[in-house]
């Protein structure tokens, strides 16, 4: 990943800025983590959703939005309040924190 993608300084940016490096913006990036050397997820804490990074600076959002909240489901409608830690396996599955939330959810394969 050569091509940085900028944390945004403001105090509460456009919220679901995706796209290309530059383009992108992520608020608050405070957990990360890289998956088969390709993928990089990045828990966006204050924006509240899980942020996927590619090899090519692509930026999405995997799961969540700028809506906080505590909903279990498909990627589109689960909801995230703080999400602070990311962790994958092997099997490529992927393991959120929040910091309001007391629990450990999954964003299985």
């Amino acid at each position: 990943m050569s091509t940085p993608v900028p944390r945004c300084s403001c105090p509460r940016p456009p919220s679901d800025r995706a796209g290309p490096g530059p383009s992108a913006r992520v608020v608050w990036p405070s957990g990360l983590t890289i998956y088969a050397a390709t993928t990089l997820y990045v828990a966006d804490e204050f924006n509240h959703p899980i942020r996927k990074i590619t090899s090519a600076a692509v930026v999405t959002a995997l799961a969540g939005s700028a809506s906080q909240g505590t909903i279990d489901g498909p990627a589109q409608t689960a909801r995230f309040y703080l999400p602070y830690g990311v962790a994958t396996d092997n099997s490529g599955n992927l393991y959120i924190a929040e910091t309001n939330n007391p629990t450990i959810r999954n964003d299985r394969k």
